[in-house]
């Protein structure tokens, strides 16, 4: 009998990822309100196979643009739309979404085979109620942005170099930046291998050179025009960098003036998106998981270690803090967290109600999440359901440039 509710508790949670991970791709159809989105999808809608393969978008990588719009042209080659060879604006947003979703569910079963190999099953299944119940993860996979991207090849290419596939760790680190270049960061990884390696000096400059070769191979691949256009990809980096690092004055990053780096994630990100008790759970997570690096010298955990801070530390330092930032730790955090855990409960029997425990408060939080964002209307839309009943129609209005949220607007003032 207690199986079976085990095997009903387990397919009900992945129902609901599943299910929900899916549902409503399509939000803000048709006026599409994520600025990052809308500037990506662009990008795919100028790209003409015979005649134009510059993404004119350098902010982030190439490789998911160029991915898309060959779905795109196979999309329109199968319904006979022309011409099939320009994708458009609509078509462009819903795939990147896809794609997206697609990639979040893969992060949840990477996190599952992750900690079980650093740890056991049973931290495995706490890591796997983490994901399964994750609102950073069910709001992500909803961008049709870059965020689930890099917070699968992060996670993959600690992976890869765990199981001492050097080689394919390097290139996943070289998508990776051609990504988003912030993912440098990462680099720590190898020569953190290379340096617990303890070998000769030859060895070590081969296996650096084999590093740099790959890495920088599979960066070109993934945005061949970073170099072929390298001035808008500069121009491109140089406006990019000054608005993260706040030497670059814009009014959309006016709401981090005087915030604390690390407590401003922790006060203002990380309860909404693991949740306020995993939140409060990750910082003995991360010092037991500091002192088991230092303990038992275990170079595989280390990986991991690293990876999390490197990726955490990076993206909360900088003067702008906003929640994409830190989303490629978000994995991490959530092994972390779950190998702790287990560290605590392996003297007890209380691990099937813990699991229930956190499943519950993580469908709470995550569904309130779901409810609002994607069940209920558009809060876009029902503004202007609010302007149709109550705004005459020759009304003005006024609006900041750059607020999306007008646009609904646009068809009647």
């Amino acid at each position: 009998m207690k199986n079976n509710l085990l095997r009903i508790f387990w397919a009900a949670l992945i129902f609901y990822f599943v299910f929900f991970t899916f549902f409503g791709l399509n939000w803000g159809s048709p006026f599409y309100f994520h600025p990052d989105e809308r500037n990506i999808a662009s990008s795919v809608s100028q790209l003409n196979l015979v005649s134009n393969m510059n993404p004119h978008f350098f902010a982030y990588g190439s490789l998911p643009i160029y991915l898309v719009y060959f779905l795109g042209i196979v999309v329109n080659f199968l319904l006979r739309h022309e011409p099939f060879l320009i994708v458009q604006f609509e078509q462009a947003v819903i795939i990147l979404r896809i794609v997206s979703a697609i990639l979040t569910i893969g992060l949840a079963l990477l996190i599952y085979k992750v900690t079980g190999e650093l740890a056991n099953k049973k931290a495995a299944y706490l890591a796997l109620i983490f994901s399964l119940t994750s609102t950073a993860f069910f709001q992500f996979s909803h961008f049709g942005t870059y965020e689930s991207w890099l917070a699968f090849f992060s996670l993959l290419a600690a992976f890869c170099f765990s199981r001492k596939y050097f080689i394919l760790g390097s290139c996943l680190l070289g998508l990776l930046c051609a990504l988003k270049l912030s993912s440098l960061v990462l680099i720590i990884i190898p020569l953190y291998i290379i340096s617990t390696e303890h070998k000769n000096f030859k060895t070590t400059t081969r296996k650096f050179s084999t590093f740099v070769y790959f890495f920088v191979l599979f960066y070109i691949i993934s945005a061949p025009f970073n170099i072929i256009d390298h001035k808008s990809f500069f121009d491109s980096m140089k406006y990019e960098a000054g608005v993260a690092t706040g030497s670059l004055p814009v009014f959309y990053t006016g709401d981090f003036y005087n915030t604390v780096p690390i407590l401003f994630q922790y006060e203002k990100i990380l309860p909404f998106l693991i949740n306020p008790l995993l939140t409060l759970l990750s910082i003995p997570a991360i010092i037991y998981s500091i002192y088991l690096l230092i303990k038992k010298k275990d170079h595989i955990f280390g990986i991991f270690v690293i990876s999390f801070f490197a990726l955490f530390i990076s993206g909360s330092l900088l003067f702008a803090k906003w929640t994409r930032y830190i989303v490629p730790s978000i994995p991490f955090i959530y092994i972390l967290i779950a190998i702790f855990l287990n560290e605590i409960f392996k003297k007890t029997k209380i691990l099937k109600f813990a699991l229930f425990i956190f499943a519950v408060v993580g469908l709470v939080f995550s569904f309130s999440y779901i409810k609002i964002s994607r069940i209920d209307q558009d809060t876009h839309i029902s503004a202007l359901n609010f302007a149709k009943k109550n705004i005459p129609a020759n009304a003005k209005i006024v609006s900041e440039v750059y607020d999306l949220g007008i646009v609904p607007f646009n068809q009647r003032y």
